[in-house]
């Protein structure tokens, strides 16, 4: 489940099996590509993202869906300070309104799909993002894994990079034992 839009019974939220909310933030602007889709309440647990707006109309996402997460509190960037997030993607049902898109854009053109919680309380925005940040780390990009297997066998791959430049993964006991002698001459041995 990426994203999906879900509806609220007036009830809050209702936790799926073995999920804990880790954060409930009332009072919850949500903006969508920059179009305010309304206030509701955010619900970080476990295993997802939920905003449910006093409409009874929201939705619910998994973590590996937000590509990035941060703190914005510039009013020069966006009006309100916020958490802002890019998304993977933007699926069409979720938007109030649709943005625009240029036919003749390519894929590196293309508008990055945004998504900002706006807390009525600007205090909280500092424990919101801890706990965005400590339930993403429970929640890895399933993918990602794949892409670090991947780029193991790549060529060149699981060197480091240092000062001095790269180092490849077989000079490693090498530049261990290279460092170790630095550190005997500095102490006059």
């Amino acid at each position: 489940m990426p994203m999906q839009l879900i509806r609220d019974e007036g009830s809050g939220l209702t936790p799926l099996e073995g999920e804990e909310i880790g954060h409930t933030e009332p009072n919850v602007k949500v903006f969508v590509c920059d179009h305010a889709e309304g206030e509701g309440t955010l619900y970080l647990t476990n295993q997802r993202i939920v905003w449910l707006a006093a409409e009874s109309k929201g939705f619910a996402m998994d973590y590996p869906f937000v590509v990035l997460h941060a703190i914005s509190r510039s009013v020069e960037a966006f009006p309100h300070p916020c958490i802002y997030c890019q998304l993977s993607e933007m699926p069409a049902e979720v938007l109030a309104v649709p943005v625009p898109m240029d036919q003749d854009d390519d894929e590196d053109d293309a508008p990055v799909p945004e998504l900002r919680f706006a807390p009525a309380n600007e205090a909280s925005l500092d424990r919101i993002f801890q706990v965005f940040s400590e339930m993403a780390a429970l929640n890895p990009d399933p993918t990602d894994d794949q892409n670090e297997e991947d780029s193991d066998d790549a060529p060149g791959a699981g060197g480091w990079f240092t000062a001095d430049g790269w180092v490849p993964p077989d000079n490693f006991a090498a530049d261990e034992d290279a460092e170790e002698e630095d550190v005997d001459m500095t102490n006059g041995g």
